[in-house]
């Protein structure tokens, strides 16, 4: 997979956050530490279940150790929410912020990363 092939993946994943089935069906369901989970699973949705909790883990410790203020304060912002299954709307709408500032300000840390 290229690196925008991965983004997407991962966008659309974080964005069915606790949704098994849906996830289940995403590309990175083939990641090593997935199946290695995936396998310790007799659920239908085992895969599904895997990557929802290695992905919510990850966010997890990524926010944990971001700063609360600046720009890494915002995207710490936008993970928390994230986790909560927020849409970046409802994010922006709880920040007193449009959603087009916040997808602005993500892409630009985005391009400066």
């Amino acid at each position: 997979m290229r690196r925008a092939e991965i983004e997407r993946a991962i966008s659309s994943a974080l964005h069915r956050l606790g949704e098994t089935i849906s996830l289940s069906d995403s590309p990175l369901v083939d990641l090593p530490i997935v199946q290695a989970r995936a396998a310790k699973s007799r659920n239908i949705f085992a895969e599904g279940e895997a990557l929802d909790g290695v992905l919510t883990e990850a966010v997890t410790r990524v926010t944990m150790r971001l700063d609360v203020r600046g720009k890494a304060g915002l995207i710490r912002t936008i993970l928390e929410g994230v986790l909560r299954g927020k849409s970046l709307a409802s994010i922006a709408r709880d920040e007193g912020k449009s959603r087009e500032h916040l997808s602005r300000h993500i892409g630009g840390w985005r391009s400066n990363w």
